[in-house]
């Protein structure tokens, strides 16, 4: 059973009331009625970041980003998203700025358009990419630079690799963290921090 809790109703126009949900944090936008992780330092193992959250008074925001320092200080091994998920941004440092993040597993979901500079900043473990088949703002590749197929099947959800580019393969974006050697494509015009 899920405990929902509404923590604060603050009513300056800086401060976003936030609703704790299985000890992750979001940050609730009343006018939107969209949603941002925030924080969970007591989270551990494998996450799903579900597409809403309801609050105390039944309210329900759609889950649109995760913000800075997000996940710094939890214990996580890997972070899913529902199939219909809403996340559009993983923000700069998300996973954190202080110690290095125990992430090993990261899925990038279907409607996913923006990793800031620094989204995968002190992840020195994350070693798997998965790619929603129905993303197009990214493509994955193996370590070899080899595009890694989407299924076209109806069953298959993710497809997994270890590089990140844009879909023309002018932006790197990420190199899975036991990738030894990388030959990077004349196409690549920008490589994006961390």
């Amino acid at each position: 059973e899920k405990v929902y809790l509404f923590i604060n109703t603050m009513s300056s126009p800086r401060k976003r009331p936030v609703v704790e949900v299985d000890g992750i944090k979001y940050k609730i936008d009343t006018s939107s009625k969209t949603a941002s992780v925030s924080s969970s330092p007591q989270a551990t193992g494998d996450l799903v970041i579900p597409e809403t959250i309801t609050d105390s008074k039944q309210r329900t925001f759609k889950i649109t980003d995760l913000s800075s320092t997000a996940f710094e200080g939890s214990s996580i091994k890997s972070i899913h998203f529902s199939s219909d998920s809403e996340v559009v941004q993983l923000s700069s440092n998300c996973f954190g700025i202080v110690a290095p993040s125990t992430l090993e597993t990261l899925e990038l979901p279907p409607k996913l358009l923006m990793l800031d500079d620094d989204w995968c900043f002190l992840t020195p473990n994350l070693k798997t990419i998965k790619l929603s088949k129905f993303n197009p703002n990214f493509i994955l590749t193996d370590a070899s630079n080899q595009r890694v197929k989407k299924a076209t099947g109806g069953q298959e959800y993710l497809v997994e690799g270890c590089i990140v580019y844009n879909p023309d393969k002018t932006i790197l974006y990420f190199v899975c963290r036991n990738v030894p050697k990388i030959i990077i494509p004349s196409t690549v015009k920008r490589i994006a921090s961390s």
